[in-house]
């Protein structure tokens, strides 16, 4: 991961441009992160992953956003991830 600031900032904006409730997806992210952190000794991953964590954590919903009545919202945001990517 070249710039880690960068692809923050990226997926941050994604994410702020479909979520019409961010503030449950930080919360997820936030919890998620802190998991990550206690548990560092354990799974022994690094900074990359921890930020692909804080992604998916930030991206989790987004298919709420193309998905009527929020049906297979799931596979909604998988795809919408895939075509950004």
């Amino acid at each position: 991961m070249s710039d880690p600031g960068a692809a923050r900032q990226e997926f941050l904006g994604f994410m702020y441009e479909l979520e019409t409730e961010p503030e449950h997806v930080l919360q997820v992210a936030r919890f998620a992160l802190l998991l990550f952190d206690q548990l560092v000794d354990l799974h022994g991953l690094g900074a990359g992953d921890r930020l692909i964590l804080e992604a998916a954590a930030c991206l989790h919903d987004v298919g709420w956003a193309v998905s009527a009545g929020g049906e297979e919202h799931h596979k909604a945001s998988a795809r919408l991830i895939r075509e950004r990517t």
